[in-house]
């Protein structure tokens, strides 16, 4: 049985959904606690006790996914357009149309209509605008592990990127290595739940009498590559406008960046370490200007973590497109804290 069900411990459970996911007996379902958050209950009399719950949970396996990173880069992706539209470098992008181009298929974070946040499956590259761009809370996985499964099983290509817990609990639940599946984690701060998202949209909404349409944190129109901005697409009268520098949204983003909102297993993440769990780990360089100073970054940047030989050859193939420096694992930690440790539980 998974800690998170013996203990009752919220902070033993990331909510990837992987138990779920694994278990034949339908002996575990998600309930949403009072903070939002997806969390497993157990059904008893449907529990046969095989453990496979517990060989999924990335909260007690961790160190069966990870490894060190091999090679370190500053990369910014050479197409400006894209580069605009994306949080940082535009690695991502790079990488997603690579697989998308061969005729895989890619699965990340997007916002649905209703401005809740969903892992999907996309197939073109006319749909990666809904994956690209940093989502500060937690995406919803249910039901995406096994999708990804048959993908892997029906030899399609499969490009699968998330927090590092749902990359972890998307490799335990496989309980294989797929030769036709490549991950990235990014280097993740901790994540909110929809509810509290929701609270503030729920706010601007009321106070603003609009729908909301479209939600992008840290939009580079607004304050180029930083952490201090955030818009949203609102629909009046029948016309979309756009609007930035509003209280309620730098609020959500303080309050974030503070660690004030986090998911209790957030504060004790075991994965907010040098050893990592995707093929490649992407992440803003933040500071590269420090170690780097021949580099234009005003536009954004990507730190790239090469961790696994299949990193290296999808970066390999890829290099062309990007202007790309050597770095140093250190260098990067520095400024990205989270490379090193959790995110601090504020008093």
């Amino acid at each position: 049985m998974i800690a998170f069900i013996s203990e009752k411990d919220p902070s033993l459970c990331c909510g990837c959904g992987a138990c779920i996911s694994v278990c034949a007996h339908a002996a575990l379902a998600f309930r949403i606690n009072d903070e939002g958050y997806k969390e497993p209950v157990l059904d008893e009399n449907a529990c046969v006790n095989c453990g496979l719950c517990d060989k999924v949970c990335p909260m007690m396996n961790a160190d069966k996914v990870q490894c060190s990173p091999k090679q370190v880069y500053a990369a910014i992706n050479k197409n400006v357009e894209t580069l605009k539209q994306s949080s940082s470098g535009g690695a991502f992008t790079v990488i997603a149309e690579r697989i998308l181009g061969n005729g895989g298929v890619v699965y990340g974070a997007a916002f649905e209509n209703d401005m809740t946040l969903k892992h999907i499956r996309i197939k073109s590259s006319g749909e990666l605008k809904k994956l690209r761009g940093s989502k500060y809370l937690q995406s919803d996985t249910e039901g995406i592990f096994k999708q990804v499964k048959e993908d892997l099983r029906n030899g399609r290509q499969v490009y699968f990127t998330g927090v590092p817990c749902q990359v972890a609990g998307l490799k335990l639940f496989l309980r294989k290595d797929y030769d036709n599946l490549f991950t990235t984690d990014i280097v993740c701060h901790g994540v909110p739940s929809q509810k509290m998202f929701n609270v503030f949209m729920d706010h601007f909404r009321k106070e603003r009498d609009v729908e909301i349409v479209d939600y992008r944190f840290r939009d580079k129109r607004v304050n180029g590559w930083s952490c201090s901005s955030s818009s949203c697409k609102k629909n009046g009268t029948g016309k979309i406008f756009e609007v930035y520098f509003d209280k309620t949204l730098n609020a959500y983003m303080n309050a974030f960046l503070s660690g004030s909102i986090d998911r209790e297993s957030c504060y004790k993440c075991p994965f907010a370490k040098n050893e990592r769990v995707g093929d490649i780990t992407l992440a803003d360089y933040w500071g590269v200007k420090r170690f780097h100073s021949e580099i234009n970054c005003r536009q954004g940047v990507s730190l790239v973590l090469i961790n696994t030989d299949k990193g290296f050859e999808m970066f390999n193939r890829l290099q062309g497109r990007f202007e790309l420096i050597e770095s140093k694992l250190e260098w990067a930690a520095s400024e990205n804290p989270n490379l090193s440790h959790p995110t601090p539980r504020p008093k």
